[in-house]
């Protein structure tokens, strides 16, 4: 699962971004699966999770306005924060575990022999775009740059400091997250090469990253609290809006 080019408030508000967490499974269900009414019985199915996906995503873009509103206002107290923080949570996990039914009712019609080679293609098809990623990695300025620069304007550098520390937990919560996503792929973990695997254990899946995306959570109230409690509304304002667009707009 590879996250390249998607942002940090995106990775924050989803709630998975391969359906199979692999590669290429609706080709491979072309490609291998033979007979004909079978294969297109698949093929519905992995367009209906898709018509899910659609509708998960358009759910979280208007979570991004609700959010931009609620936490690019100086007034925003912590209840209301963690109220929205909570919702989404449950939000995310009502999906996290509708995508994982259907992926077992799939690959319960997907014979063994099938799987094996449509996992081998998935596993080449994710190394090819490794291999493509490292060839274009280069290092990368620190995202919050502007915001640290809105910072850096407050006069008084001890009020300057709790920000600057909520802001670099909250970095560090982002990029394992990032890893944590990144390590769930069919080259890294036996559970996606296995073809049969209960609800429970595929859920197990998103632990890692559902604990991690709870502390980052908490490091952006932390940011909130920590501009109500030392700058004024009006260096507030400015900070929290310029924090939302490095949120919106920093590739990770």
């Amino acid at each position: 699962m590879l996250v390249a080019t998607i942002t940090a408030l995106i990775i924050l508000f989803s709630g998975g971004y391969e359906i199979f967490f692999a590669e290429n499974v609706e080709k491979g269900i072309k490609e291998y699966v033979l007979e004909k009414d079978r294969r297109k019985e698949l093929l519905d199915m992995t367009k209906e999770i898709k018509n899910g996906a659609k509708a998960y995503n358009k759910e979280r873009k208007a979570n991004f306005k609700d959010f931009e509103d609620l936490y690019t206002n100086y007034n925003s107290d912590e209840a209301e924060l963690r109220a929205f923080f909570d919702n989404l949570t449950e939000i995310q996990k009502a999906y996290q575990g509708d995508f994982i039914e259907k992926r077992i009712q799939i690959t319960d019609k997907i014979t063994d022999e099938e799987w094996e080679l449509i996992v081998q293609s998935s596993e080449e098809a994710y190394q090819k775009r490794l291999d493509k990623l490292a060839k274009k990695k280069s290092k990368t300025k620190d995202p919050y740059e502007k915001t640290r620069k809105k910072i850096s304007e407050v006069p008084d550098a001890q009020r300057q400091a709790p920000l600057l520390e909520q802001l670099d937990s909250f970095s560090e919560r982002i990029s394992e997250f990032e890893k944590s996503m990144k390590d769930v792929n069919v080259l890294e973990n036996e559970l996606l090469v296995q073809k049969t695997n209960s609800k429970q254990d595929l859920l197990t899946l998103y632990d890692d990253m559902n604990e991690i995306r709870q502390k980052a959570f908490g490091h952006l109230i932390g940011f909130h609290e920590s501009v109500r409690l030392n700058v004024s509304m009006e260096q507030g304002e400015a900070i929290l809006s310029r924090f939302y667009k490095d949120l919106e707009l920093a590739p990770m």
